[in-house]
């Protein structure tokens, strides 16, 4: 499962239900318009379109608890917030828990990054890394997505040797806004867009990857937008379109 900061359908091209002349997202898009695929819209096709944010889940924190629990988070949103967890709910960790899967969670921030954390460690994630343990090191409060794509390969690859099923969980930070470019990010000018095109190029690495695992035919995908996007870019663009901007979602190997 993969949670994608700030991915919405305003990146899609104009001709498929998005806001861009050329997409932002080609591989993304691709997924989407797969009819192998499952993809929740709120558009009739041929376009494609997305999932709404409902209350409580139009940031990173609530959006990932209810993702995981399927009720809204209700604690307040701050760095030392330890309410709204909802300690003793069973979400989906504990139902897989109980049937012998190992379930993990890797994020290139802090455990206590705006309490994100504590989402996992309050319901039984078998292995929670941060940036701390991605680096081994701290010191590092935020890391690009190449370095937790990296990290996540050699998770995936250590938890299957153990022989069990697994559930891993993985969220990707480049496009909050207002964009963090790194190395291999494509030239442009705006920041937004070139760290999406980068996080759709790790995503496209990241399935090339998996086809050729073991446990690839086996395994569902799940990759989803967190909320809609707060840059000042995409909200001009969408403004300009009067564009109802909706949350990316897509189900692989269901």
């Amino acid at each position: 499962m993969i949670d994608m900061e700030s991915f919405e359908t305003t990146f899609y091209t104009e001709k498929n239900g998005g806001c861009m002349d050329e997409t932002v997202i080609p591989f993304l898009e691709s997924l989407v318009l797969d009819e192998n695929n499952v993809h929740f819209s709120h558009l009739k096709e041929p376009h494609i379109g997305g999932m709404s944010s409902v209350a409580r889940t139009g940031y990173s924190l609530g959006s990932t608890f209810g993702a995981l629990c399927g009720v809204p988070y209700m604690g307040a949103e701050g760095i030392s917030e330890e309410k709204g967890y909802y300690v003793g709910f069973n979400c989906l960790s504990e139902l897989l828990n109980a049937e012998n899967y190992f379930t993990s969670a890797t994020f290139g921030a802090t455990y206590n990054d705006w309490g994100f954390g504590r989402i996992f460690g309050s319901h039984h994630f078998t292995k929670i890394n941060s940036v701390y343990e991605i680096l081994q090191s701290k010191g590092t409060f935020w890391l690009h997505d190449y370095h937790t794509f990296k990290f996540f390969k050699k998770e995936i690859t250590n938890i299957h040797s153990l022989g069990r099923p697994f559930f891993t969980f993985l969220t990707t930070l480049d496009t909050h806004e207002p964009g963090f470019v790194c190395p291999r990010c494509p030239t442009g000018s705006k920041d937004i867009l070139r760290a999406a095109k980068c996080t759709d190029n790790q995503l496209r690495e990241f399935i090339e990857w998996s086809k050729t695992q073991e446990w690839y035919n086996n395994t569902v995908f799940v990759f989803y937008g967190d909320h809609i996007s707060r840059d000042v870019v995409l909200r001009t663009y969408s403004e300009s379109h009067n564009f109802d901007r909706k949350v990316y979602n897509v189900i692989i190997n269901s």
